[in-house]
């Protein structure tokens, strides 16, 4: 199991002139997505996703000069702030941006890049699954060569879940991994007390009053 974190910073998109270039960047889709929302957070929050899409698919590796990383078990974290992003994505060496990226939807809504139609753009990529999540002023997206689930959260209390807000983001990590919708993924993690065979959990404390939980399902997975 290999992965990518890339963990970007949404606070520059409130100037409106980086958002609109931000914008420009994205595909179609979560153009779309950005678009249908009133709540000037939550779009912002879905721009910055589109540009994680862009860099996650080309697997993208900024320098020290673009973004603060960290070596992590198995894989690696860049965080970023918007205009490093926007910058670093406008000197990759293909200039088809945005790349018009096509999606595969499981069951229960859980996205995957499409290989089959997107191999060609990118014919050396490894890690064709991928998980976003996003809590106050950050949005992550996770690339990994299996099944993966990501949860962030910010620091502050959930009502009627015991253990609080890092119980929660545990859970919320294996439910996402898994993919077979919110009832069936809490049945089988309350099962196995957060243990379930075949996933693999990590925890990361990447940023202050954050916590990050990321979940990956083995190549050998427990049938469950």
């Amino acid at each position: 199991m290999t992965y990518k974190m890339y963990l970007l910073d949404i606070r520059d998109l409130e100037d409106k002139s980086l958002s609109e270039e931000a914008m420009a960047l994205i595909d179609d889709k979560r153009r779309a997505i950005a678009e249908k929302y009133c709540k000037e957070k939550d779009r912002l929050r879905a721009i910055a996703a589109g540009l994680l899409l862009q860099a996650g698919f080309l697997e993208l590796k900024p320098t020290a000069l673009d973004c603060v990383y960290e070596k992590l078990e198995k894989g690696i974290c860049y965080k970023m702030q918007t205009r490093a992003m926007i910058n670093w994505l406008l000197k990759v060496s293909n200039p088809e941006l945005p790349i018009p990226l096509k999606y595969k939807i499981g069951s229960h809504g859980k996205p995957s890049w499409d290989k089959d139609k997107l191999e060609c753009i990118n014919p050396g990529k490894k890690l064709w699954h991928f998980n976003l999540s996003h809590s106050g002023d950050y949005v992550v997206l996770v690339v990994s060569d299996v099944e993966v689930g990501v949860d962030i959260q910010e620091a502050r209390p959930v009502n009627r879940f015991p253990g609080g807000y890092k119980a929660f983001s545990r859970m919320e990590a294996f439910v996402k991994c898994i993919g077979d919708g919110i009832a069936r993924g809490q049945e089988i993690y309350n099962k196995y007390h957060g243990e379930v065979p075949g996933y693999e959990m990590q925890n990361l404390h990447l940023i202050e009053q954050y916590i990050l939980n990321v979940c990956f399902a083995d190549d050998n997975k427990y049938k469950i």
